[in-house]
């Protein structure tokens, strides 16, 4: 979307054709990912990067969770983060291998 800040309205820009839960752009390279938004079925943990400016999405894998990643960040070297878990379970922290999507297993995660 871009917005107009003096009225607040919005038009779209892109749409990426699949529903996602986070989006997270890398400082280094200004690539655009995104973690998947699947409630039932599989490829919960699935990662994309989005083309700019069509917004197509590209599977960069899943990170074998099998959780959704409900939120994805960069730290300023452009190693990936994100937080997993559900409404009714503790969230886990993991880094993420933003070229294969697995999950890193940060110190002290199960």
């Amino acid at each position: 979307y871009t917005i107009d800040l003096s009225d607040g309205s919005y038009t779209t820009v892109a749409d990426a054709g699949v529903n996602l839960a986070a989006i997270s752009f890398d400082p280094e390279t200004n690539d655009l990912y995104a973690s998947a938004l699947v409630v039932i079925g599989t490829n919960k943990d699935r990662l994309y990067k989005i083309e700019l400016p069509s917004g197509a999405p590209t599977i960069i894998g899943n990170t074998g969770l099998g959780v959704v990643t409900n939120t994805i960040e960069f730290d300023n070297q452009g190693n990936l983060y994100g937080a997993v878990g559900s409404n009714s379970a503790l969230s886990d922290f993991i880094q993420i291998d933003k070229t294969t999507a697995e999950d890193l297993h940060l110190p002290g995660q199960v």
